[in-house]
């Protein structure tokens, strides 16, 4: 698999994600300010996407496992574990490495970002949700630019 499939995946899969919570916020925020009922009405959008996507990706995985590569490991590691010498293996620990010394950064930094959570409140109600998953979105992206950048040298 490409690399900047994987990349584009994982963007999508974390951002419908994401557009799913803060539709759950919505409708939950539509609840609480109701008055004696218990309606809300979401958009399932997001949540309809997810789903056809997992099911091309189960299709995919089928597909996979008939070339030769186990469902599981298609299905619960990426392409980019699967190292076949030493030097693949190095660069991976690497990226491994690098993305998790990112944390340090990528953490506080968004921790720090909800502080102005309080001023933007009315605006954008969902930030938390947003620095939330922007952590893995941050870490998997480093992890990705680092093991590209493994392989190029």
């Amino acid at each position: 698999m490409k690399w900047w499939f994987t990349i584009v995946s994982l963007v999508v899969t974390i951002g419908l994600f994401t557009w799913q919570l803060v539709e759950y916020f919505r409708g939950f925020g539509e609840i609480e300010t109701a008055t004696g009922s218990w309606e809300m009405s979401i958009n399932i959008l997001p949540m309809t996407i997810l789903i056809i996507g997992a099911i091309i990706y189960g299709i995919v995985s089928v597909y996979l496992k008939k070339k030769g590569i186990m469902f599981q490991k298609g299905l619960l590691m990426p392409p980019e574990f699967s190292e076949r010498d030493e030097r693949e293996k190095e660069i991976t620990a690497n990226a491994c490495r690098t993305a998790y010394l990112s944390m340090y950064i990528i953490y506080p930094v968004l921790a720090a970002l909800l502080v102005v959570y309080p001023l933007v409140q009315t605006k954008l109600p969902y930030l938390p949700i947003i620095l939330v998953m922007a952590g893995p979105l941050l870490q998997a992206s480093v992890y990705m630019v680092s093991w590209r950048k493994g392989y190029l040298s």
